[in-house]
C-alpha cells in the first residue's frame, strides 16, 4: 500500500467521522486536515465544510477527535483573509482561484472571537499533488464558504 493509498484510508475515516457531526438536512461539502499554529507550537484540526457552517475538531498526535468540536456558521465570521481577493465584480469562483494559487499556504479568519491562522497542504502545483482529492475539494468548500461570508 502506498503513500496515496493510505492517505485516502485516512481521508475516508475522518469523513466518516466528520459525517457523525453533520446536523439532519446538512450537507458536507469537503474536509481537510490543517493546523492552527502559534508561538511555539502547533495544534491540527479536522474541519469540515457544510453548506451552513464550518466545524473544527482538535486532532491528537494519532488523528483522533481530542475535545468537542468548534463549530462557525456564516454570521459567526467576521474577518477572513479571503474577502477582497481579485476585483470586487470577481465572481466567488475566481476570488477563491485568485486566493489559492496566490496566498501560500495560510489561511485567516476570525470567528466566535477567536482568531485563526491555518496551515493546510494545497493550493500550489507541488501541494495539490501532494494533497490529494479530498484535501483539494475540500480546500475549495472551506476558501468558498469563508469568501461567501463576507459583509
Amino acid at each position: 500500500m502506498g503513500f496515496m493509498d493510505r492517505q485516502r484510508e485516512a481521508y475516508a475515516a475522518m469523513g466518516a467521522y466528520m459525517q457523525q457531526l453533520v446536523l439532519p438536512g446538512e450537507t458536507l461539502r469537503g474536509i481537510i486536515v490543517a493546523n492552527q499554529q502559534k508561538a511555539f507550537s502547533a495544534t491540527l484540526y479536522l474541519v469540515g465544510t457544510t453548506d451552513r457552517r464550518i466545524i473544527m475538531q482538535q486532532l491528537d498526535r494519532k488523528m483522533q477527535p481530542n475535545g468537542q468540536p468548534l463549530s462557525y456558521g456564516s454570521a459567526d465570521i467576521t474577518d477572513a483573509s479571503v474577502w477582497g481577493w481579485a476585483h470586487d465584480s470577481a465572481s466567488r469562483a475566481e476570488k477563491v482561484r485568485t486566493f489559492l494559487t496566490t496566498s501560500g499556504d495560510r489561511i485567516k479568519f476570525e470567528a466566535g472571537g477567536e482568531k485563526w491562522k491555518l496551515m493546510t497542504l494545497g493550493g500550489n502545483l507541488l501541494e495539490n499533488a501532494l494533497a490529494g482529492e479530498d484535501q483539494l475539494g475540500g480546500l475549495n468548500a472551506f476558501i468558498d464558504f469563508l469568501a461567501a461570508s463576507a459583509r
